[in-house]
């Protein structure tokens, strides 16, 4: 079951109650007040964005801080663990999107980040191709 969201008002009520709607794809925003309110935050592509972006998930991603890969917990927080599924070069257009990150221990992360061989033997390569489908038909390539 979808829910609709069409309004910033949604968006800020559920946030301020501890729940990011941007990580269920259950919550549908319109996809313009998505890349809007998305863009809002994080401005453009700069060092300081990124560190916000990346405290930003930590702080809001909706499962245990632990490896989506291998399970490992992951203590504290760090941008390393934050792993774009679309990497920032290939799609600079969604780097801000939470959709298009994982949480990843240094190792699986450079697993992901590395040869397509590598990251086709992943536990969550089937996931993340679906979360690929969908930012392709959000974003565009």
């Amino acid at each position: 079951m979808s829910h609709l969201i069409e309004s910033r008002v949604e968006i800020d009520y559920l946030t301020e109650n501890d729940f990011c709607p941007f990580f269920y794809p259950e919550f549908e925003i319109l996809p313009a007040l998505r890349k809007a309110y998305l863009k809002e935050l994080f401005r453009a592509n700069t060092q300081r964005n990124n560190v916000k972006f990346y405290r930003w998930v930590w702080r809001h991603y909706p499962l245990e801080h632990k490896c989506e890969e291998c399970f490992r917990p992951l203590y504290e927080y760090s941008a390393t663990f934050v792993s774009h599924i679309i990497t920032k070069a290939n799609a600079p257009h969604i780097a801000y999107e939470p959709m298009n990150t994982n949480l990843l221990c240094g190792q699986c992360h450079h697993n992901w980040d590395g040869r397509k061989e590598t990251r086709e033997k992943m536990r969550i390569f089937p996931s993340n191709q679906l979360r690929i489908e969908w930012l392709l038909s959000i974003y565009g390539r």
